[in-house]
């Protein structure tokens, strides 16, 4: 993955999944941790697309974290 190609923004979006994942103790970073910070970026497209296509973005958001509660950690 060619970091450089990427806007700021997503570069920055992409750090903070990485430290979320290695703060919660995750062997691996996902695209689970990437969803979960898009979705919960306030100022971001995810939540406005999941709302304007019927879904709610709140259950997307929970359904995330029981996602990541569920993958393996390295304590």
């Amino acid at each position: 993955m060619n970091a450089e190609r990427y806007t700021e923004r997503c570069r920055g979006h992409i750090q903070s999944a990485q430290d979320r994942a290695i703060a919660a103790g995750h062997q691996q970073f996902t695209c689970e941790h990437l969803l979960g910070e898009l979705i919960e970026d306030p100022e971001g497209l995810a939540a406005g697309l999941l709302d304007a296509a019927g879904a709610r973005p709140d259950a997307a958001r929970e359904r995330i974290r029981r996602c990541l509660a569920g993958l393996p950690r390295v304590d």
